[in-house]
């Protein structure tokens, strides 16, 4: 019989090129296994200073760790209200040193936990009287952090991301609803950048757009904007992609080179782009079903679908295709 706890395939290595100039590669993926099955809905991932990859798991209210080497360490969490439970928990934050926030998004939450995934507290009640009097109502959609254990909150109900210090105070606000640069509409990620800035993802809906001087009426796509901002709110670039579905992108930003990956998830696309003047997207290999992307310390790229999660090098340059989950 198998074990109750399977082991985890090998994790994903960098296949160093045997000649100068040739392209680095993917090689295995980490595959999500157990006595209670896969990882259903994966909605948020972050990996540690101790390259612990956490995971949450949107269907079954719980949150997840695995060691470096891919080992499955516990789980927390069940359905429920109260302190150490979830409803439908999303994106994960490093919070401080070594621990990590997560945005329990039905309970209207930020809750952190130490680096055991033990200890839970509320670090940020966004259904608090005093933040609804204060802001009105706040739909958490997004959650990110920095290196000084600020809080970044995507509001969805007014398209603004709130911030929090380290102990949960609310800080201020950036942004608010509008199509100008600094301003939002229909927020879904964020994430810190280098040197105190923030990366933002909006999903732009499409549909008829009315001609005008008796120019006939136009159908617009739907899009996905990209905004790269400074600590006070002030924009520094945007990209704008090819839309699809609102509740099925994400996004990651690597602290240390200062990349951008998004992914869509209905087609499995990857795009890459640096956080500079004039970079461009630059589309990756597919994934099956990317619901939620990560960087780790040393920039290797996970990437959370249903069933499993796929680790790509650092120097990954996107011309391999890691292929379906193994049933």
């Amino acid at each position: 019989m198998r074990p109750a706890v399977l082991m985890l395939a090998a994790m994903l290595s960098c296949v160093v090129p045997a000649q100068a100039g040739a392209a680095y590669s993917c090689a295995d993926t980490l595959v999500l296994a157990g006595a209670d099955g896969v990882l259903v809905e994966p909605a948020g991932v972050a990996v540690d200073a101790f390259g612990r990859a956490w995971v949450t798991d949107a269907a079954r209210h719980r949150l997840l760790r695995f060691d470096a080497n891919g080992t499955r360490l516990d789980e927390a969490g069940a359905l429920g209200s109260e302190v150490g439970q979830f409803r439908r928990p999303g994106a994960l934050a490093a919070w401080g040193a070594s621990a990590m926030a997560v945005l329990d998004r039905e309970n209207r939450r930020v809750v952190g936990y130490d680096t055991h995934a033990r200890g839970a507290q509320v670090l940020v009640d966004l259904a608090s009287p005093a933040l609804d009097a204060a802001l009105g109502r706040v739909d958490g959609v997004g959650l990110g952090s920095d290196a000084g254990g600020a809080l970044y909150v995507a509001d969805a109900d007014r398209d603004r991301i709130l911030v929090f210090d380290f102990a949960g105070a609310f800080q201020r606000a950036i942004g608010g609803y509008g199509s100008g640069a600094g301003a939002f509409r229909h927020l879904v990620a964020v994430a810190s950048a280098p040197r105190g800035a923030l990366v933002t993802l909006e999903w732009l809906a499409g549909g008829k757009v009315r001609g005008r001087g008796g120019a006939r009426d136009s159908v617009r796509a739907a899009q996905v904007r990209v905004q790269w901002l400074d600590a006070s709110g002030a924009s520094l670039g945007h990209w704008e992609l090819p839309g699809g579905d609102a509740d099925r992108w994400s996004l990651a930003v690597d602290p240390v080179l200062a990349r951008v990956v998004l992914a869509e998830g209905t087609s499995g696309k990857l795009w890459r782009f640096e956080l500079r003047a004039g970079s461009l997207a630059q589309p990756l290999a597919r994934v099956t079903r990317p619901s939620a992307l990560a960087f780790s310390a040393d920039g290797s790229l996970v990437v959370a679908e249903p069933g499993r999660l796929l680790r790509f090098p650092p120097k990954w340059d996107g011309a391999c295709d890691p292929g379906p989950a193994e049933r």
